[in-house]
């Protein structure tokens, strides 16, 4: 087996044997910074909020990334409502917890996210570090290096602008140790889905690269490749400008960030799995490979028509801006229509099909993602387990009946009452069929397009005005058995809850201040 076989295997598994290194504890008093920081390097604030993006505009001007970056990973607002995981540290400001217009696994915001802009680019040509806790820029080179990550991905020519995205492992492994791998590979398919999101509102279309030469990339941005890697690279012009010369004169970023933790721990499972991601990296597979690992609907399953979607009271960015965490809040009793249910799945759907990049066959919607739906309460909708239809909007049915006492028995965590939401909604993957046609390097893109129908889930629930949940804690090996996947190989990966949430006798307006 790969690599990346055997850590899934031990992800899939993990609710049932645990993960190691056992015994490992939390120390909350050493946790890592929310972002890296760089001290003493200079830079620039972007601008807040723009005014109404024009869809034909077509240019990523200053304005426009600062509306990418602020809607996505800036800090938006206080999260002080009274929820399920807990409110003793809340008040305290040092561990304040803010949200963000993306979605991440408990909160931690692992991507770093690097730009580069060139000659023609939108500022003084260079090198920086995106600070999303005071949503400004911290130059790390001076001097444009389009054309040495132009090199990296292999391109005959360069682009104006890239935004390149990292992980430093540390930031997530701190609470997650060797699972921390898993859980941060949705977490670059969520940002690179809001800025998707974002960038059609401004008329701009964002295409991710996931394989390029990353010891290339890891050499300019002066990481340690046990510390952190480079995840995608997205250009922000898709018109290339002249030849990527990539002469002798080879950039770097001459410091490192600083580190706030006193003991750095590096896990060997997740060093394993980088460098098993790593090899072959500039060797990208052909746009026909991944077509192998597509999921099969069955189509001998009896239909359950669903309405037309229900429509949007906000636009993406009042979506974004919205957007929240359910943590245990969804209450029953609300009535949550059908209509809702298809707008979230309808979106989960179109992000998993216009999920595009450097692997993907251009302006072909492939079926990586299959959605199964467990009803507890929509109304129209009979109890019971579901396939969603994607071609008809509807579901078809596997199994009638109340899935409450099997969702709580196969939630690991203690923070939701699943049987109070309207719907658990599973996306699956066929992972073990993308790491056979892509390599180990497939993972990665696994993770991704399913953190882009968690960011789809998410941002629909807002816009329709409705709760949404994601958790990772769900013992795979029950789900699989239920969902009567043991012959194939597809791999449920998480948890969306959709619903109602109760309505707060009293909550905080961080956005009034």
């Amino acid at each position: 087996m790969s690599v990346a076989k055997d850590y899934l295997d031990a992800i899939v598994r993990r609710a049932r044997e645990g993960t190691d290194p056992e015994g490992f504890e939390i120390d909350w008093g050493d946790k890592p910074r929310h972002a890296k920081f760089y001290p003493g390097a200079d830079g620039f604030a972007l601008p807040g909020p723009s005014a109404e993006p024009d869809p034909t505009a077509g240019v990523v001007t200053i304005p426009v990334l600062g509306d990418l970056l602020f809607h996505s990973y800036a800090q938006l607002g206080r999260r002080l409502t009274i929820d399920a995981s807990g409110q003793s540290l809340r008040p305290r400001y040092e561990v304040a917890k803010w949200g963000r217009g993306t979605a991440s696994g408990g909160g931690i915001y692992p991507v770093s996210v690097y730009w580069a802009t060139g000659a023609r680019g939108a500022a003084v040509p260079g090198l920086y570090h995106y600070f999303p806790l005071q949503h400004a820029m911290r130059q790390l080179i001076a001097g444009d290096v389009t054309a040495e990550i132009a090199a990296a991905l292999g391109e005959p020519s360069t682009a104006d602008q890239y935004l390149v995205l990292g992980i430093k492992f540390w930031q997530s492994a701190f609470k997650y140790n060797t699972f921390s791998y898993h859980a941060t590979g949705f977490d670059v398919g969520t940002i690179l889905h809001t800025w998707r999101m974002l960038g059609t509102a401004h008329g701009v279309t964002l295409t991710p690269s996931l394989w390029f030469d990353e010891p290339r990339l890891s050499r300019l941005l002066n990481i340690r490749p046990e510390q952190e890697g480079v995840f995608a690279v997205v250009p922000l012009d898709p018109s290339r400008r002249g030849p990527a010369t990539a002469d002798g004169h080879r950039p770097r970023v001459r410091g490192r960030d600083q580190e706030r933790s006193r003991r750095v721990l590096t896990f060997d499972t997740v060093t394993r799995l980088h460098e098993a991601t790593v090899a072959g990296c500039a060797e990208r597979p052909g746009p026909e490979a991944v077509k192998s690992a597509q999921v099969a609907p069955r189509p001998d399953l009896e239909e359950v028509p669903l309405p037309a979607p229900a429509p949007a009271i906000r636009d993406v960015r009042q979506a974004l801006r919205a957007r929240v965490t359910s943590f245990g809040r969804f209450e029953a009793h609300w009535t949550f229509t059908g209509a809702q249910l298809a707008a979230v799945l309808s979106a989960g759907a179109a992000a998993a099909a216009g999920f595009g990049c450097d692997v993907l066959p251009a302006g072909e919607a492939l079926t990586l993602v299959q959605q199964y739906v467990f009803v507890n309460h929509v109304q129209g909708v009979d109890p019971g387990l579901y396939e969603y239809d994607p071609s008809g909007g509807a579901l078809r049915l596997i199994r009638r009946g109340l899935p409450g006492l099997f969702l709580q028995a196969n939630y690991t965590m203690g923070n939701y009452s699943l049987e109070q939401a309207a719907a658990v909604i599973v996306p699956a993957v066929r992972v073990p069929a993308l790491l056979d046609a892509l390599g180990d390097r497939g993972y990665r893109l696994a993770t991704a397009v399913t953190g882009a129908v968690t960011q789809a889930c998410y941002t629909a629930s807002a816009a329709i005005g409705t709760g949404c949940g994601v958790a990772l804690a769900l013992d795979a090996v029950g789900y699989v058995e239920e969902l009567g996947l043991q012959a194939s190989d597809e791999i449920p990966l998480l948890l969306m809850m959709v619903g109602h949430q109760r309505r707060p006798a009293a909550t905080y307006r961080f956005d009034l201040i």
